[in-house]
């Protein structure tokens, strides 16, 4: 091939081409967290165990044998990624550990090509490629995407780009026949139902979508277009919520309070109702357009008015007070997350996550709103308004639903990718109008585009270069359980019992779909009152599972100390466990240095007459009570006196404990190691196992 031809070649196919730099970019970032050769957090191990499950030959509506103190059906929600994750591994004769840290690296290059097509069908190939771009490098996305991050989001929000692809196609069509209705409502219909089989709810584009039609009168008559995505969407998502049993008579545990399925359904026989009622306006003026947005104001505050009624008078009996309730309990799910005891993943959302996850990219993306707002405004034409309004509730419903809750900020980074990106086209329209110079004005472009994309770029590498979960020595923990305790039931929190599960292949008293009391408790009971707990889950799994099931070993990690604002969330506020962790800060010989904001711990190792020190502003204490955490031994413990705090000194970690703590099952087992029930039989310093005496 000649230099002519490969020119040509080039720019013939320069569009295509694109693709490959936020593809080797993304790539670069996800593949960093191949180097632990491990699936990582907690929900994927409940995943990877469904498939082992389902390649093994289990049925989808087997009741999840691995739980014994709560019913839950392997159907009731989220089964479609394991299911799909065990048949791939069949038929390609893959691993299925393997093909589980690589299947998101599979599944982000087909997000790269969706949201590509999205954003060239939309406006042009300048957005598609800067909506990847963004998106390849933006931490909320490999939140979700790296290599072993295989959670229900990442294979969830692949279909529900393809609904949203769909739906613009569709948006777009001129011209109709059968042929083009059935493909295009084909493509609409499997997309959506699939994400809600995938993602159990979590449907925030068909949200979006819903809304949009609810809006789009105001800029135009709606035509069939509109009619024939309203139409489809009602029935996909009720098939898609009985498909899942969200709300079966034997789906009983209280996550199905925030499922999605219900508010999802309501908000689409709205935009059905609402795209009729603009259709029954003959004459669509401005006179009736304002009709129209008077019609909106009535109708919700009538539903709030009717909602207030219903739920003071806890008339829940009718199906429409039931579903006006659940509308009102996601809602009100959404506005104040913590009050739903969920995991750590339903608080809203701090201001450092957002710049981790996001950086200076929130900042274009704002800019771009208001690039799409001044089109919806002032366009002229039907479809580039209604692309427009379209991706602005994409932005805006995603951004609501991102900071309201830490786990839909992945879902948050669809919309401030396609927002940045239409800033950057009308960007660059804007730098070779006002600048003669092509090069001049492509310069300009490159250096705003560098200070979107660098930042985002360092803080994703950042986030992919944290210590893995599990770490290694939950991994040295579970494969030892696996190898060394009999099959019964191990008491732990909930966030393990995934691991334990996996690895250990052992059935757990908790693990992160079910409640967790009686372990929460257990830490905060005394040793005597600590074994009426124990004779209480077992009590719970007698009576749901009709089987006696023995419960001889007790997990406890260093995790429990950083997870307190979970577990603080099933005691009263006089019984919360306030613990504050101080990182090392460096070490000088002896002397290890531990900070925490504007505090210090000193703690000098020599012999018996090991020191600490607590020094904050001004004040300095000596700490009377120190216990170093020795791996495979008995801790070591000084009491110097009475004090009000213990030290508990770890290599990267020193804990300040109040005393009033000390007789606790957390403090007695995790940091003293002395008890008269329980026999440590395991501790490699962070993790540590205990046999019940019998």
């Amino acid at each position: 091939m000649t230099n002519n031809q490969l020119l040509s070649f080039l720019k013939n196919k320069k569009e295509t081409l694109s693709l490959l730099i936020p593809i080797v970019l993304g790539l670069y970032l996800r593949v960093q967290t191949l180097k632990w050769h491990r699936i990582l957090a907690y929900d994927p191990y409940f995943y990877y165990r469904q498939a082992v499950y389902f390649a093994s030959g289990g049925s989808v509506h087997d009741i999840d044998p691995m739980i014994v103190t709560t019913v839950r059906r392997f159907s009731d929600n989220e089964y479609f990624l394991p299911l799909l994750w065990g048949y791939l591994g069949k038929i390609f004769h893959m691993n299925l550990w393997t093909l589980g840290i690589y299947l998101p690296l599979v599944i982000f290059v087909l997000q790269v090509i969706i949201v590509y097509k999205v954003g060239k069908d939309a406006f042009n190939w300048r957005v598609g490629f800067f909506a990847s771009l963004f998106l390849s490098v933006m931490g909320a996305h490999v939140y979700r995407t790296h290599a072993g991050g295989i959670w229900k989001d990442t294979l969830g929000s692949l279909f529900m780009l393809m609904f949203l692809h769909a739906t613009i196609l569709i948006l777009k069509e001129k011209r109709w026949d059968k042929g083009k209705a059935t493909l295009l409502g084909s493509y609409l219909a499997v997309s959506l139902y699939l994400s809600i089989i995938t993602f159990d709810g979590f449907g925030e584009f068909s949200l979006v979508v819903s809304t949009y039609l609810i809006l789009v009168p105001l800029i135009a008559k709606p035509k069939k277009n509109e009619f024939l995505i309203a139409t489809l969407m009602v029935p996909v998502l009720l098939l898609g919520g009985i498909s899942v049993g969200t709300y079966w008579p034997w789906s009983d545990y209280r996550l199905k309070e925030i499922y999605l399925f219900v508010p999802f359904l309501i908000a689409s026989i709205f935009a059905l109702i609402f795209l009729l009622l603009a259709v029954a306006i003959f004459r669509y003026g401005k006179k009736e357009k304002i009709l129209y947005g008077m019609s909106l104001i009535w109708v919700a505050l009538g539903a709030l008015y009717l909602s207030k009624r219903i739920l003071q008078e806890d008339n829940q009996n009718s199906l429409v007070g039931y579903l006006i309730y659940k509308f009102y309990k996601f809602t009100a799910y959404l506005l104040n997350p913590n009050s739903y005891w969920l995991s750590a993943q339903s608080k809203a959302t701090s201001p450092d996550v957002l710049r981790l996850f996001f950086s200076s990219l929130l900042i274009f993306a704002l800019l771009g709103s208001v690039v799409v707002g001044y089109r919806v405004a002032k366009s002229s034409t039907k479809i580039l308004g209604g692309l427009n309004l379209l991706f602005l509730i994409l932005f805006a419903i995603g951004a609501f639903l991102g900071i309201a809750t830490i786990r839909l900020t992945y879902l948050m980074s669809f919309g401030v990718a396609f927002l940045s990106a239409v800033f950057f086209d009308y960007l660059l329209d804007m730098l070779q109008t006002k600048i003669s110079n092509k090069n001049k004005a492509m310069a300009v472009l490159l250096s705003i585009l560098l200070i979107a994309t660098v930042p985002t770029f360092v803080e994703a590498k950042k986030y992919v270069s944290m210590r893995p979960l599990p770490n290694d020595e939950w991994l040295d923990a579970v494969e030892w359980m696996g190898h060394n305790i009999p099959n019964t039931t191990v008491f732990n929190w909930w966030d393990w019992g995934h691991w334990i599960q996996a690895f250990g292949v052992k059935t757990t008293s908790d693990n992160i779909y079910q409640r967790g009391n009686e372990y929460a408790w257990f830490l905060r009971a005394n040793e005597k009152e600590s074994t009426k707990l124990i004779e209480r889950t077992k009590e719970l799994a007698r009576r749901i599972t009709g089987k006696d099931i023995t419960i001889d070993y007790i997990v406890v990690s260093r995790d429990l100390l950083l997870k307190l604002s979970t577990i603080n969330r099933y005691y009263p506020s006089n019984k919360k466990i306030n613990i504050y962790p101080f990182v090392l800060d460096g070490a000088v010989g002896n002397l290890r240095i531990y900070s925490a904001a504007n505090a210090k711990i000193f703690v000098e190792f020599n012999g018996n007459n090991t020191k600490a020190t607590l020094v904050y502003g001004n004040v300095k204490r000596e700490l009377k009570n120190i216990v170093i955490e020795i791996p495979s031994g008995r801790n070591i413990v000084y009491i110097y006196g009475q004090d009000n705090y213990i030290a508990y000194v770890t290599p990267d970690i020193c804990f300040l404990i109040p005393s009033s703590l000390k007789d606790t099952m957390l403090v007695r087992l995790l940091v003293f190691e002395q008890s008269e029930k329980y026999k440590l039989i395991y501790d490699n310093g962070y993790v540590k196992v205990y046999k019940i005496n019998n």
